[in-house]
């Protein structure tokens, strides 16, 4: 089981090569995605929209932070989304996370776009 910090490290690694098998693997079954953008989703079908719909993306600035409930990390970090109808937009993103407690996958994510 990989530590809180390097999941969410490899998460945010394999969402900006727009690795669909490596989003995955970071994930419980069971799990769901919400934003504004798509609502609330099945991993799988949240991501294939996002790739469908994206030309490049850009992650940088990671910051992580512990919530005060076991299994709940933040990360904060500066996000370039090149839209495929659209000029790229940067965009801060905060995301909520939940971790399964006896895997350490991402069991709910939830992004909240900060500007």
């Amino acid at each position: 089981m990989r530590e809180p910090g390097e999941m969410i490290r490899a998460y945010l690694n394999a969402l900006e090569r727009h690795n669909l098998t490596d989003i995955e693997h970071c994930f419980t079954s069971d799990a769901t995605v919400a934003s504004k953008t798509y609502g609330r989703l099945p991993v799988r079908r949240f991501y294939q929209t996002l790739i469908a719909e994206t030309l490049s993306t850009n992650v940088s600035n990671i910051r992580l932070y512990r919530g005060e409930t076991s299994g709940e990390w933040i990360a904060r970090f500066a996000y370039r989304w090149h839209k495929r109808d659209s000029a790229p937009t940067d965009i801060e993103l905060i995301d909520l996370f939940t971790l399964d407690p006896g895997t350490g996958l991402i069991r709910e994510l939830k992004v909240v776009a900060n500007g």
